[in-house]
């Protein structure tokens, strides 16, 4: 008896998480089909067809996952090193940690937020169905809303275009950068995106931080040789300050213009979005009875909505370093942290703490950030209809720059990316400040938890599972001292976190 109501809880446990996936596999399946009729059927926000329309989605869907796995496989593969594949090697030359890394991820950024406002065009139900169509299937009422609004096709872009695909190459690291794809559609052109200096404000505010934490000889203020030798290759992209050759001075010259036209080309994006709200251009969220009332509610939505995407991608960065941390110390590699300095990160890491919540806690943000991207994609395109019908262009700059820049999206994306990459470099140089704001991280991570404990996503698992064993793809065989510094649970979900943790060492 005993032992029947020792394993009874184990296998409600399974049982009830059987019935996750079987909910989740159903609902990835109605959207699928939902969104397969709302595209044949032409009554999407962007209408270039049925059939371009679909194969525009597949391969926009597709080329997310692409990147989403890159992005975990390269950060991985440059933690562990040990990539011997030539494709492997060729990624992780390329994004070695330092400003190669850093340009990485902010290219793989800019390719993830361009899919996502793609699918929001592509794959989102026109708000309101055009004149001589239909809803999909003749559906109303709450899943017309969850259409027009974003939800379904952010629960396919979340489950397909992302989680899937970050397991499978969270097993394998090497195995996935073996993939040439990924060296040629993804580093490749995050790298060159980065180099077009658009986001080199961020690399800017990185560099004063790390200036302004570096340690110094007494009596100087020059950056001397000193340096750790990390440190060193973090500011290499920078001419140190004792350095007075003409070569330097015109290095230094070129990356403060770079700085100073990333800054201007974002500001000239953020007047551009908060022009085309007020005007009521672009999709909105809320109706709001006459314009200037939805134009003023949808702005203070852009407001918020931003500030908290924001918000999410910077408590992503706190809670990585507290798990670096909290592992680091238990292993005898750093202090351990003073929870009377900072009582409320304390109290909100403890959460974090409690039965392995640091995967729900991941999973359930990416969803949330993905939801928030999908609403900022809506809020901050412009909308041709809505533009043509007021007859009036943009500080009557010519057509083909609404067309270009408005209509399809790229301004939105500038104005949001950088926004994101300035939050989650403060939150590197303090790890401990976006923790301590009261109330704020303590909703959003019972938010983020309940997200994931809805089961919704579950079906991500069985279906990495399944990749995995179609393509033999299996964890590698690592060294007694790279195995011994992972966990124990070495389960897709565990692995992914571990990608997470390792970036902050």
């Amino acid at each position: 008896m005993t032992d029947c109501a020792a394993t009874f809880p184990i296998g409600l446990r399974r049982a009830l998480s059987g019935a996750k996936v079987l909910i989740s596999a159903a609902a990835l399946g109605f959207c699928l089909v939902y969104t397969a009729v709302a595209i044949g059927g032409n009554v999407t926000r962007v209408k270039p067809g049925p059939v371009v329309n679909g194969v525009l989605s597949v391969v926009s869907i597709g080329y997310l996952a692409l990147v989403e796995g890159t992005l975990v496989a390269v950060l991985g593969a440059n933690k562990e090193g040990h990539a011997t594949d030539p494709w492997a090697a060729r990624c992780v030359e390329k994004c070695t940690p330092g400003p190669r890394q850093d340009g990485f991820l902010v290219g793989a950024q800019s390719l993830v937020l361009c899919q996502v406002f793609i699918l929001a065009l592509l794959n989102i139900v026109d708000d309101p169905i055009p004149p001589g169509a239909q809803a999909p299937w003749g559906m109303e009422g709450v899943v017309l809303f969850l259409a027009q609004k974003g939800f379904i096709a952010t629960f396919i872009a979340v489950v397909i275009g992302q989680q899937v695909l970050q397991l499978v190459a969270a097993t394998n690291f090497v195995r996935w950068l073996h993939n040439p794809l990924a060296y040629v559609l993804v580093v490749l052109p995050a790298q060159a995106i980065d180099s077009l200096g658009l986001f080199h404000i961020t690399h800017f505010i990185k560099y004063c931080l790390l200036t302004r934490r570096r340690p110094r000889d007494a009596g100087t203020q020059d950056i001397n040789a000193a340096d750790t030798p990390q440190l060193a290759e973090q500011l290499r992209p920078v001419p140190t300050l004792v350095e007075h050759d003409a070569q330097t001075m015109r290095q230094r010259v070129a990356w403060s213009c770079r700085v100073a036209v990333s800054t201007a080309i974002w500001v000239a994006c953020a007047v551009c979005v908060f022009y085309a709200v007020g005007r009521g251009w672009t999709h909105p969220i809320v109706e709001a009875g006459s314009k200037p009332t939805t134009a003023l509610v949808n702005t203070a939505l852009l407001v918020v909505l931003w500030v908290y995407l924001c918000y999410c991608e910077a408590i992503q960065v706190s809670v990585a370093a507290t798990l670096a941390w909290k592992r680091n110390a238990a292993r005898g590699k750093g202090a351990a942290f003073n929870a009377d300095a900072h009582p409320t990160a304390a109290a909100n890491m403890e959460l974090l703490f409690e039965d392995s919540q640091a995967k729900s806690f991941l999973m359930g943000r990416q969803v949330l950030v993905a939801l928030l991207m999908f609403f900022l994609a809506g809020l901050t395109t412009v909308s041709p209809s809505a533009r043509q019908s007021q007859g009036v262009t943009l500080f009557s700059l010519p057509e083909l720059f609404q067309t270009v820049l408005l209509e399809s999206g790229v301004v939105g994306i500038i104005f949001t990316v950088v926004g994101q990459l300035l939050c989650r470099v403060l939150a590197a140089a303090d790890p401990w400040l976006y923790l301590s704001i009261p109330v704020l991280p303590r909703v959003t991570i019972y938010l983020c938890f309940a997200t994931d404990k809805t089961g919704l996503f579950s079906v991500a698992y069985p279906l990495a599972w399944g990749i995995n064993m179609l393509f033999g793809i299996s964890p590698p065989a690592l060294p007694v001292s790279a195995a011994a510094d992972r966990d124990d649970d070495n389960s897709l979900g565990t692995s992914l976190v571990n990608v997470e943790m390792e970036t902050m060492d």
